[in-house]
């Protein structure tokens, strides 16, 4: 890729997620929360979910899908969430909300103290966060790229999903070589 196609890439995911990020921002409570369990319910008629052991979950910002919702409905589940390492992520075993704790970009993370490290290679489910997706499965971050290098590195056992709201999908989205997709989109 040459570097015309780089920055003609680069500032259409700029525009894009100014656009969704304002739609995401007019949201109410309410439509977050029922977006979410509607999305989730798709979710957990997959037989990816059913036969999930270890699924990493990521703690929302207020604009996101409130996963925290979704605790209730895990079950027995190992349920991991992501902290940042440096420019990677790692992946910590949480089995309660109150183990997160505030952490850069305005996220919660995995309290170290508190929680063990998980390897990520024995994860069944991943569910990404994003901005925009595609039906399709193709995703648009928030430009840092600790999603596309972390997913990267997993093994093709691992499912991939995403939860979004109908504000977060795009017919088509700008994608470079190192993007990566998930494979099943829920639309809450």
């Amino acid at each position: 890729m040459n570097a015309r196609d780089f920055e003609s890439i680069r500032a259409a995911k700029k525009a894009i997620r100014a656009e969704v990020l304002a739609a995401l921002r007019l949201l109410t409570p309410d439509e977050r929360d029922h977006g979410t369990d509607r999305a989730f319910a798709q979710l957990e008629q997959t037989g990816a979910w059913q036969r999930a052991k270890r699924v990493l979950l990521y703690a929302p910002m207020p604009v996101e899908p409130n996963l925290d919702r979704t605790w209730a409905r895990l079950g027995d589940r190992e349920v991991g969430y992501p902290c940042i390492a440096d420019r990677d992520l790692v992946v910590r075993t949480v089995t309660a909300l109150t183990q997160l704790q505030p952490a850069a970009f305005g996220l919660r993370e995995p309290d170290p103290g508190q929680t063990a490290l998980l390897d990520p290679a024995t994860l069944d489910l991943v569910v990404v966060p994003g901005l925009a997706f595609t039906r399709g499965g193709d995703r648009l971050g928030r430009g840092a790229g600790y999603y596309d290098r972390f997913l990267a590195t997993l093994p093709p056992k691992v499912a991939t999903a995403a939860l979004v709201f109908d504000c977060q999908l795009r017919d088509i989205l700008p994608i470079a070589a190192h993007d990566q997709r998930v494979q099943m989109v829920f639309v809450g």
